[in-house]
């Protein structure tokens, strides 16, 4: 059996046709949805991109002992693993922060390939050409720390699409090569894609696709954290170029999937097709990654399952979290794994058993004080969810929180208010309580501990 998992960065459950909230087009992620288990509440431990990362090669939690850093020589990763167990093992990318080898996480597999040039790969120039001041077309509202990043970025797209060609675009050819060179061969594939990561600027006609009669400003790259200085306008353009980024972002999707079946591979593989985190877009104030953020917008991860074989696929609606996926595959590959993975095994709730399921998720930043009470950690226990932020207050949720607290803390019913706006920490003690001490013992049991 092999495996193939497919990732997109910064790709929120809601924006897929799929899901239904939004009419999104993505009809290629939209069929291989279909034939696959959809975990409706999975969600990122850690919502950031190399703790993401980890936390699913690992399958044990970041937020409680390491934030943005590599992986350690003492980490037992899943490549390696599989690596000891005759695969061949690859990673295919343009993510720079998952390809870069000082992070140590491509190096893990025997086969790794950087498809260089995307937004934050300030070394590389190799692409780019020296662009006409009239070519450079960089905003103005763009933050100062981010223009020579953009404007690197910006002279490799040029290069690109003078050629026709794209980030995705290499990716999906580099992965297609590779599956032809291996496909006799027992495997593990990681397919790792930047989009629809920041900058959303999108080629014609994805970038009008979705809001075609906007003439106001061009954010590519949104100034945050707050958004409270962009008009119901912008911020409604701003959502319709990251949408146009999905949409395109499915193309090359589609163009992989559709080889793996031309390879005869589809059938007889375990294929994984999953976000690292969403994305803040204005909701909760919030815009971008920017601002420790723990609601759904960015915690709730795209999860699908498809397994080899012929199953009945549905939605499930456990909670579950990233670092599943590790002690899952191995289930299913039939290979034992270490004992103090963090992870719980979802091959349970595949056969619809969910008697011993333990509704409940974590997630968090891990900050470097040795306070577990001062930090950015939430818990969900069902309909409920319990946040306690430590720093400023970005959202307008209805509850009072005071202007000078370093610590505040919310509570959600998510039944009744799924977009997480009515905070019910005053109105429902009692449950706040129950949340809070379930956190708090967790944290106790796991905060600076590997």
């Amino acid at each position: 059996m092999n495996l193939i998992l497919i990732m997109s960065d910064s790709l929120r459950p809601d924006c897929l046709g799929v899901c239904g909230k939004y009419k999104i087009k993505t009809p290629n992620i939209d069929r291989l949805a279909k034939q696959s288990f959809i975990f409706e509440n999975a969600i990122a431990e850690s919502p950031i991109t190399v703790p993401a990362r980890t936390a699913i090669s690992t399958g044990k939690y970041t937020f409680t002992n390491r934030y943005w850093s590599p992986l350690k020589e003492t980490d037992i990763t899943l490549p390696e693993i599989l690596n000891q167990n005759g695969y061949q093992t690859a990673i295919i990318g343009d993510t720079p922060p998952a390809m870069d080898p000082k992070y140590n996480f491509s190096t893990r597999f025997k086969f790794f390939q950087w498809i260089r040039g995307q937004w934050s790969d300030i070394e590389y120039k190799g692409l780019g050409r020296e662009m006409k001041e009239k070519d450079r077309l960089i905003p103005n509202n763009i933050l100062e720390a981010e223009v020579p990043m953009y404007e690197i970025y910006l002279k490799n797209l040029k290069e690109l699409r003078e050629k026709n060609d794209s980030f995705p675009g290499r990716v999906t050819r580099s992965a297609i090569k590779w599956l032809k060179e291996h496909r006799k061969e027992r495997f593990f594939l990681w397919v790792d894609y930047f989009d629809p990561h920041e900058p959303w600027d999108p080629p014609s006609p994805y970038d009008k696709m979705y809001d075609p009669d906007y003439d106001g400003p061009f954010y590519p790259i949104p100034p945050g954290p707050e958004s409270t200085g962009y008009t119901q306008r912008e911020l409604r353009n701003i959502f319709s170029l990251y949408c146009g980024e999905v949409t395109y972002c499915d193309k090359y999707i589609g163009e992989l999937l559709k080889e793996i079946e031309n390879l005869g591979l589809f059938n007889d593989s375990l294929i994984i097709y999953l976000s690292d985190h969403g994305e803040p877009l204005g909701e909760h104030n919030i815009m971008r990654k920017l601002a420790p953020c723990l609601y759904n917008e960015l915690v709730k991860i795209v999860l699908f399952i498809k397994l080899p074989g012929a199953s009945v696929p549905r939605r499930i609606s456990s909670l579950v979290s990233n670092i599943d996926i590790f002690p899952t595959v191995l289930n299913i590959l039939e290979i034992p794994f270490p004992s103090n993975v963090q992870g719980r095994s979802l091959v349970p709730l595949l056969n619809d058993d969910f008697t011993q399921w333990n509704n409940i998720s974590f997630a968090g930043y891990y900050h470097e004080n040795k306070n577990p009470s001062l930090g950015d950690f939430s818990v969900r226990m069902g309909n409920w969810k319990f946040i306690r932020h430590f720093g400023k207050y970005y959202s307008k949720s209805e509850d009072n929180i005071p202007e000078n607290s370093s610590v505040w803390e919310e509570l959600f019913n998510l039944k009744n208010d799924p977009n997480e706006k009515r905070n019910l920490i005053s109105k429902r003690v009692e449950k706040a309580h129950t949340l809070r001490g379930v956190l708090d013992k967790f944290l106790r049991n796991n905060f600076q501990k590997n």
